[in-house]
């Protein structure tokens, strides 16, 4: 499925270059062959927990770096609200974390994953 000015299509040749690209995942299938292959699996997280998660307080601040008027910071403002709120892709996309040979205290340090604890 591809994503271009809010506007759906199954075709990924349409507009390269131009459009978002994503699948439908099946996260039940993909933790289990993990899990078969020695992979730790962490909790399934949001969009939002993940991207809220993995940097500082101030993670976003460099987005608005070259925003020379108050029009600019407002689209740059909207464009992150879109990624992270519920109203937007925040609720709707996931992330699914994987790890093999990684020591499991260093996975827990990635600040993203501490949204996923139970």
């Amino acid at each position: 499925m591809t994503y271009r000015q809010h506007s759906a299509s199954p075709n990924p040749y349409e507009a390269p270059g131009e459009q978002d690209i994503t699948a439908h995942v099946n996260f039940t299938a993909l933790t289990s062959a993990a899990e078969q292959n020695g992979m730790q699996v962490h909790k399934l997280l949001t969009q939002s927990q993940f991207l809220m998660g993995i940097g500082e307080a101030n993670q976003f601040a460099d987005a608005f770096e070259g925003c020379g008027s108050r029009q600019e910071w407002a689209k740059v403002a909207l464009q992150l609200k879109h990624l992270v709120t519920p109203a937007g892709m925040g609720e709707t996309f996931h992330v699914l974390v994987a790890s093999k040979g990684v020591e499991p205290k260093s996975m827990e340090t990635l600040s993203g994953l501490s949204f996923g604890k139970s």
